[in-house]
């Protein structure tokens, strides 16, 4: 959660810079990263009241009925863009997603991480009855591996050109 140093320390830093716009971050729910962009002069509201966005185009967020949703920056995430120009820069920042109530969204992958750990951080003790104050998470790949399938490809192409597609059994 952003404190209101960081919020000062993120609002000072953008008018030293001469920041021309900041870009809110946020991920749908498989991951793939997500933006917007607001001008300088947005963003101390941005941090208030959050940003609206239609969240029925963002894949898995919402149906078109519950489709307005509110990002909020999050301060500790703010970070100029190095590979912009340094005179009038672009910034980004990462961003928590709410329903209009100013409820976590369901989706919203931050969201789901952030709850998590918190309940890691009251469910598990450590081995000694000590509290456990710290939670990692990492990504991890998956695959299976199957026996391999041995197909009589003659019978196959018969089958097809006895369908009459072609002549790919000659």
């Amino acid at each position: 959660m952003s404190t209101e140093k960081d919020i000062d320390f993120v609002l000072r830093t953008v008018e030293e810079r001469d920041i021309r716009f900041v870009r809110l971050w946020f991920t749908d729910v498989l991951g793939t990263l997500k933006s917007f962009a607001i001008s300088p002069e947005e963003l101390e509201e941005a941090f208030e009241e959050g940003i609206g966005f239609d969240g029925s185009s963002i894949d898995g967020f919402a149906r078109l009925e519950e489709s307005d949703m509110l990002a909020f920056p999050d301060a500790e995430t703010f970070q100029l863009l190095p590979w912009r120009p340094t005179e009038s820069g672009v910034a980004r920042v990462f961003c928590n997603i709410c329903t209009p109530s100013r409820e976590p969204f369901a989706g919203d992958p931050r969201g789901c991480l952030e709850r998590v750990f918190e309940r890691a951080a009251l469910d598990h003790l450590g081995g000694d009855g000590a509290r456990c104050d710290r939670a990692a998470a990492a990504e991890g790949l998956k695959f299976d591996v199957f026996d391999p399938v041995v197909l009589d490809l003659q019978v196959h192409l018969h089958d097809v050109a006895a369908l009459g597609v072609a002549d790919l059994a000659d």
